[in-house]
């Protein structure tokens, strides 16, 4: 077995050696995309990093200022906070998939200070971190909005959202500084402007977008092609296309009503938030049948075994649907015939 133990320096991530760079020109990307390696090379300073992982338009922007000004060139909250994590990394040892650094940042998190510690202590286990063992009964709002954090981190259930944490009575100076310097361990994924809740459909969010976008370029290509563009026919294609976007929005609004009940409400039930990805998916397998119909028209030619794909590939996606449903309709059937023998 080969354990790596490559680490970067300040020479390896010199720009001039990128890829992306440009002679004069330069790096042509507002955010470095090897970001991460910088970091950990120490080439980056705290306020770049910082800058780097918040869009410009970002509500956080305004307690950014401070943050920076603040800071002491520390990672850790106190004299303690350190000694806290080392305990209990050692006490649990390392496990490689466990020890991820959602994992690192999160238990960075918890052990801020002496009463979060004592509050947390029991959710660390084999398997990770067991949020259900937390004390948070008469928990501080300063601890609280850490553990919220670490919950965001490491588990797929919503976290401290961005405008919580553009709150300052919600999200108080320490506990951000605390939860900012988890950018310099390279989590920032989880604090993008799509949130915890939405990880990998938030790609397929932008795929679809982009596809959507793409079919109606192709469409008007289409039409400009065979003399057939019309500005009322346009507008219709606009209007089509808000109305997916509605569709759409309903599927995620309902993912998240489902996600709460059963996180909430102690009824039995685990809902995976499959709505929207499935909308998605749909939408996507369409647009891309479209996107090939434009490209007929313009005079390409498509292979008859994609156009099939695609058929198949929306027929998978319709019977994923109806299988969610007969399996909600078997579930409802068993709990009434349940209740009918226990009256």
């Amino acid at each position: 077995m080969h354990i790596g133990r490559f680490t970067y320096k300040r020479e390896d991530v010199d720009c001039k050696l990128c890829t992306e760079y440009r002679g004069r020109k330069k790096c042509p990307h507002p955010v470095c995309p090897y970001i991460t390696e910088r970091i950990e090379a120490g080439a980056v300073t705290y306020q770049d990093a910082v800058y780097a992982m918040i869009h410009p338009g970002c509500q956080l922007i305004r307690r950014l200022p401070k943050l920076i000004l603040t800071y002491q060139d520390s990672f850790w909250a106190d004299d303690r906070h350190k000694s806290r994590m080392e305990f209990f990394n050692t006490c649990l040892g390392y496990v490689p998939s466990r020890n991820t650094p959602a994992y690192y940042a999160a238990m960075y998190l918890l052990t801020a200070n002496e009463t979060l510690y004592w509050r947390m202590a029991n959710c660390f286990c084999h398997s990770g971190l067991d949020f259900s063992f937390a004390i948070l009964r008469g928990i501080s709002p300063h601890n609280y909005a850490l553990y919220r954090a670490a919950v965001g981190l490491f588990t797929d259930r919503r976290g401290v959202t961005l405008s919580e944490m553009a709150d300052r009575e919600l999200v108080d100076d320490e506990a951000f500084r605390l939860i900012m310097l988890t950018v310099k361990t390279g989590i920032v994924t989880f604090f993008t402007a799509l949130g915890a809740f939405l990880g990998w459909k938030g790609v397929m969010l932008m795929a679809w977008l982009f596809v959507m976008a793409l079919d109606y370029l192709t469409g008007t290509l289409a039409a400009c092609h065979d003399g057939e563009w019309s500005s009322s026919v346009a507008r219709e294609g606009i209007w089509h296309k808000g109305g997916m976007i509605a569709v759409v929005a309903v599927a995620a609004i309902s993912d998240w009503i489902m996600v709460m009940v059963a996180e909430c409400i102690p009824i039995g039930i685990e809902w995976p938030g499959i709505i929207m990805p499935l909308v998605l998916a749909w939408y996507i397998i369409t647009e891309l049948g479209s996107i090939l119909e434009n490209a007929v028209k313009m005079g390409a030619n498509v292979p008859t075994w994609l156009v099939s794909i695609l058929k198949a590939s929306a027929n998978f996606v319709e019977a994923a649907g109806d299988h969610i449903i007969e399996g909600a309709t078997e579930g409802h059937g068993e709990e009434t015939q349940t209740e009918e023998k226990i009256e």
